[in-house]
């Protein structure tokens, strides 16, 4: 099976609070994946990460086998034909 996503140790913050914590997810190609929680729980928090509209405080997200790298505006410089599962980073 073929991991869209893989993250670890991953932490985001809003200020001094902790938004998301997460020790391991692995979200995997061609697979529905839910996300459900209450209110304040993360979920828009972990998309936008999933998104690459934000960079983790801490740990690691992998995108097709590719480290995120938070320097990177990534939105610019990553392509993904999603038919092929293939990803460029430039």
């Amino acid at each position: 099976m073929t991991h869209a996503n893989q993250l670890d140790n991953l932490r985001f913050l809003y200020g001094e609070k902790i938004a998301l914590s997460l020790p391991d997810l692995t979200v995997n190609a061609g697979k529905v994946t839910t996300l459900t929680g209450s209110n304040g729980y993360g979920k828009s928090t972990l998309l936008n990460l999933l998104a690459f509209m934000e960079a983790p405080d801490t740990g690691k997200i992998t995108f097709f086998g590719k480290q995120v790298r938070a320097e990177l505006n990534l939105v610019d410089s990553i392509w993904v034909n999603f038919k092929s599962n293939s990803v460029m980073a430039f």
